[in-house]
Protein backbone atom coordinates (compact mmCIF):
# COMPACT_ATOMS: atom_id res chain seq x y z
CA UNK A 1 0.00 0.00 0.00
CA UNK A 2 1.60 3.53 -0.79
CA UNK A 3 2.84 5.39 2.14
CA UNK A 4 1.89 9.69 1.71
CA UNK A 5 3.50 12.66 2.97
CA UNK A 6 1.74 14.65 5.67
CA UNK A 7 0.98 17.57 2.97
CA UNK A 8 -1.59 19.48 4.72
CA UNK A 9 0.02 22.17 7.33
CA UNK A 10 -2.80 22.18 9.84
CA UNK A 11 -2.61 18.52 10.05
CA UNK A 12 0.75 18.24 10.31
CA UNK A 13 1.02 21.40 13.17
CA UNK A 14 -1.83 19.55 15.17
CA UNK A 15 -0.15 16.44 15.31
CA UNK A 16 2.92 18.47 16.50
CA UNK A 17 0.92 19.95 19.35
CA UNK A 18 -0.72 17.43 20.49
CA UNK A 19 2.13 15.22 21.13
CA UNK A 20 3.82 17.74 22.09
CA UNK A 21 1.18 18.24 24.89
CA UNK A 22 1.29 14.40 25.99
CA UNK A 23 4.44 12.62 24.78
CA UNK A 24 7.82 14.42 24.72
CA UNK A 25 9.70 11.54 22.96
CA UNK A 26 7.03 10.99 20.78
CA UNK A 27 7.14 14.56 19.53
CA UNK A 28 11.16 14.40 19.57
CA UNK A 29 10.40 11.62 17.21
CA UNK A 30 8.53 13.18 14.65
CA UNK A 31 9.81 16.67 14.79
CA UNK A 32 13.20 14.39 14.06
CA UNK A 33 11.31 12.45 11.04
CA UNK A 34 9.97 15.89 9.55
CA UNK A 35 12.92 17.90 9.96
CA UNK A 36 15.84 15.70 8.70
CA UNK A 37 14.61 13.48 6.44
CA UNK A 38 16.08 10.48 8.48
CA UNK A 39 14.45 6.70 7.72
CA UNK A 40 13.01 5.23 10.85
CA UNK A 41 16.04 2.89 11.12
CA UNK A 42 18.58 5.67 10.96
CA UNK A 43 16.37 7.44 13.89
CA UNK A 44 16.04 4.63 15.83
CA UNK A 45 19.73 3.82 16.40
CA UNK A 46 20.53 7.59 16.96
CA UNK A 47 21.98 7.94 21.01
CA UNK A 48 22.11 11.23 23.00
CA UNK A 49 25.44 12.24 22.19
CA UNK A 50 24.43 11.88 18.46
CA UNK A 51 22.04 15.12 19.00
CA UNK A 52 24.28 17.44 21.44
CA UNK A 53 25.74 19.16 18.95
CA UNK A 54 24.82 21.49 16.11
CA UNK A 55 25.06 18.29 13.26
CA UNK A 56 23.48 14.71 13.32
CA UNK A 57 26.47 12.75 11.44
CA UNK A 58 25.54 9.38 10.28
CA UNK A 59 25.95 6.56 8.29
CA UNK A 60 22.94 5.91 6.51
CA UNK A 61 21.62 1.96 7.34
CA UNK A 62 20.09 1.15 3.98
CA UNK A 63 22.57 3.44 1.65
CA UNK A 64 25.53 2.86 3.98
CA UNK A 65 26.17 6.62 2.85
CA UNK A 66 27.57 9.05 5.06
CA UNK A 67 25.30 11.89 6.06
CA UNK A 68 25.32 15.27 7.95
CA UNK A 69 21.84 17.05 9.12
CA UNK A 70 21.94 20.57 10.53
CA UNK A 71 19.82 20.62 13.83
CA UNK A 72 17.60 23.02 13.00
CA UNK A 73 16.01 25.49 15.68
CA UNK A 74 12.71 23.52 16.34
CA UNK A 75 14.53 20.43 16.66
CA UNK A 76 16.69 21.75 19.28
CA UNK A 77 14.53 22.79 21.10
CA UNK A 78 12.47 19.48 21.33
CA UNK A 79 15.16 17.74 22.07
CA UNK A 80 16.08 20.13 24.71
CA UNK A 81 12.82 19.60 26.58
CA UNK A 82 13.31 15.77 26.02
CA UNK A 83 16.14 15.60 27.69
CA UNK A 84 14.94 17.79 30.56
CA UNK A 85 12.12 15.39 30.88
CA UNK A 86 14.14 12.48 31.14
CA UNK A 87 15.02 11.02 35.19
CA UNK A 88 18.65 9.13 34.03
CA UNK A 89 20.79 9.32 30.89
CA UNK A 90 24.21 9.47 29.68
CA UNK A 91 25.76 10.38 25.86
CA UNK A 92 25.51 6.71 25.26
CA UNK A 93 21.59 6.37 25.54
CA UNK A 94 19.69 5.42 23.14
CA UNK A 95 17.05 8.33 22.43
CA UNK A 96 14.00 6.49 22.42
CA UNK A 97 14.17 4.31 24.75
CA UNK A 98 12.31 1.55 25.05
CA UNK A 99 10.89 0.14 28.49
CA UNK A 100 11.92 -3.78 27.04
CA UNK A 101 15.21 -3.86 27.71
CA UNK A 102 18.24 -1.73 29.15
CA UNK A 103 19.50 0.92 26.69
CA UNK A 104 17.16 -0.29 23.40
CA UNK A 105 15.56 1.78 21.71
CA UNK A 106 11.55 1.23 20.63
CA UNK A 107 10.77 -1.11 17.61
CA UNK A 108 9.93 0.00 14.23
CA UNK A 109 6.39 -1.33 14.91
CA UNK A 110 6.20 0.81 17.79
CA UNK A 111 7.01 3.79 16.16
CA UNK A 112 4.71 2.57 12.66
CA UNK A 113 1.89 2.47 16.12
CA UNK A 114 2.48 6.18 17.11
CA UNK A 115 2.52 7.39 13.75
CA UNK A 116 -0.60 5.74 12.57
CA UNK A 117 -2.36 6.35 15.90
CA UNK A 118 -1.76 10.45 15.72
CA UNK A 119 -2.95 10.54 12.39
CA UNK A 120 -5.62 8.83 12.63
CA UNK A 121 -6.68 11.34 16.27
CA UNK A 122 -6.17 14.51 13.77
CA UNK A 123 -8.53 12.92 10.46
CA UNK A 124 -5.75 11.62 8.10
CA UNK A 125 -7.19 9.58 5.97
CA UNK A 126 -4.50 8.60 3.57
CA UNK A 127 -2.45 6.20 4.42
CA UNK A 128 0.80 7.27 7.00
CA UNK A 129 3.33 5.44 8.73
CA UNK A 130 6.71 6.09 9.84
CA UNK A 131 7.86 6.48 6.26
CA UNK A 132 5.64 9.18 5.70
CA UNK A 133 7.80 11.72 8.31
CA UNK A 134 10.33 11.56 5.75
CA UNK A 135 8.22 12.22 2.95
CA UNK A 136 6.96 15.72 4.71
CA UNK A 137 10.40 16.62 4.83
CA UNK A 138 10.81 16.09 1.55
CA UNK A 139 7.81 17.81 0.14
CA UNK A 140 7.73 20.76 2.50
CA UNK A 141 11.66 20.94 1.55
CA UNK A 142 10.41 21.17 -2.40
CA UNK A 143 7.68 24.16 -1.52
CA UNK A 144 9.84 25.67 0.55
CA UNK A 145 12.69 25.61 -2.29
CA UNK A 146 10.54 26.90 -4.70
CA UNK A 147 10.05 23.35 -6.26
CA UNK A 148 13.88 22.68 -6.25
CA UNK A 149 13.78 18.92 -7.35
CA UNK A 150 17.65 18.88 -7.25
CA UNK A 151 17.56 19.95 -4.07
CA UNK A 152 15.28 17.41 -2.12
CA UNK A 153 16.67 14.70 -4.33
CA UNK A 154 20.23 16.27 -2.81
CA UNK A 155 18.85 15.62 0.84
CA UNK A 156 17.00 12.08 -0.19
CA UNK A 157 20.17 10.41 -1.66
CA UNK A 158 18.19 9.91 -4.74
CA UNK A 159 19.69 9.26 -7.75
CA UNK A 160 17.04 9.90 -10.65
CA UNK A 161 14.55 12.90 -10.73
CA UNK A 162 11.26 10.17 -11.16
CA UNK A 163 11.95 8.34 -8.39
CA UNK A 164 12.23 11.69 -6.30
CA UNK A 165 8.59 13.00 -8.19
CA UNK A 166 7.56 9.55 -7.01
CA UNK A 167 8.51 9.76 -3.84
CA UNK A 168 6.91 13.30 -2.92
CA UNK A 169 3.59 11.78 -4.85
CA UNK A 170 3.65 14.56 -6.76
CA UNK A 171 3.36 12.37 -10.03
CA UNK A 172 -0.23 11.73 -9.41
CA UNK A 173 -0.52 15.70 -8.75
CA UNK A 174 1.11 16.63 -11.68
CA UNK A 175 -1.37 14.20 -13.79
CA UNK A 176 -4.28 15.39 -12.44
CA UNK A 177 -3.45 19.14 -12.94
CA UNK A 178 -2.16 18.72 -16.59
CA UNK A 179 -5.35 17.10 -17.33
CA UNK A 180 -7.56 19.73 -16.06
CA UNK A 181 -5.00 22.69 -17.70
CA UNK A 182 -5.83 20.80 -21.26
CA UNK A 183 -9.29 20.90 -20.60
CA UNK A 184 -9.16 24.48 -20.60
CA UNK A 185 -6.98 24.85 -24.03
Amino acid sequence: MKVYPIRNKEKLNKIELILKATNKRNYLLFVLGTNTGLRISDILKLKIQDVKGQFINITEQKTQKKNTIKINKKLKEAIKEYLKSLKKYNDDTVLFSSRNGVNRPISIRRAQQIIKEIAIKVGINENINTHSLRKSFAYNVYKLSNNNIGLVMELLNHSKEIITLKYLCLLEEQKENIIDLLGII
